[in-house]
């Protein structure tokens, strides 16, 4: 039942991955879908990882202090206080945390200190929501929480939120809303290919949200660009611009493209 999803996404086909997702139900019943389903992910989540990689090297080369990315990929053994408890992990997010297991492109405690990218048109890159997704390792302690917390009988109401990374005020050591979190375990077969990831601002598929972030070099707050009023820009939206003299979209624009130099579509 093989429908060739590998060879057509490693020929440029990316689109191939949302044709899975429509056809989740038939992919997660079937061994053969799934597990070219799971290859697709595996080979996104290696392009994802080169542009992570790509992105840090371009911030380290301007002088931009960053913080250490947590973890490397992790094993199933690494994974077992989830899987354990509330079963296989969404398909996708799987697979980052055992091809990637974690991203961080932010500052290393609050401050990219000296350098040039910031310094060229005077833009707050730490107030530009920087891509961060945590480790699940470092939440272990959330699943006791849960317990303590939730009855077996109250499960279902109240699926157990797997911190993805803090909403982009609190990145930028300023109190915020709520944190990214993905609800396990998964209730349809779309979320058990791809869960979606839920913030403040609604609700996307993981890789949907990885794509976002990377069409922005990274960092999701230059997506405020597409806003074509000033007036009707949110005041936290404005903050990364307020010291930038001239023109701030052409600022945006010339920074996007620096942060975009290298990075490869998935």
């Amino acid at each position: 039942m093989s429908k060739d999803f590998l060879k057509r996404y490693e020929s440029g086909d990316y689109g191939v991955w949302n044709e899975i997702l429509s056809q989740a139900g038939a992919v997660v019943a079937d061994e053969e879908l799934y597990a070219e389903a799971k290859s697709v992910a595996t080979a996104i989540m290696g392009r994802v990882k080169t542009n992570a990689n790509t992105v840090r090297k371009t911030l380290l080369k301007a002088g931009m202090s960053l913080a250490p990315t947590q973890s490397g990929p992790l094993s199933d053994a690494g994974l077992s206080f989830l899987t354990n408890r509330f079963g296989p992990l969404p398909l996708s997010l799987d697979v980052f945390y055992k091809t990637i297991g974690a991203i961080s492109l932010t500052a290393d405690d609050y401050d990219y200190g000296d350098n040039e990218l910031e310094a060229k048109d005077n833009i707050d890159m730490l107030t530009l929501d920087p891509l961060i997704v945590e480790p699940a390792t470092i939440f272990e302690w959330a699943v006791d929480e849960y317990d303590e917390q939730f009855a077996e009988d109250d499960e279902e109401n109240n699926p157990f939120a797997l911190f993805i990374c803090a909403d982009f005020l609190h990145k930028a050591d300023i109190s915020g809303g709520e944190p990214h979190t993905v609800y396990i375990p998964a209730s349809t077969p779309e979320n058990q290919l791809d869960p979606f990831v839920n913030t403040d601002e609604g609700a996307m598929p993981f890789i949907e949200y990885l794509r976002h972030y990377f069409k922005w070099g990274g960092f999701s707050g230059l997506a405020v660009m597409e806003v074509l009023d000033d007036d009707e820009i949110d005041l936290n939206l404005k903050m990364p611009f307020e010291q930038v003299n001239g023109d701030w979209r052409a600022a945006a624009q010339r920074l996007l493209e620096t942060l975009r130099a290298g990075l490869i579509d998935f």
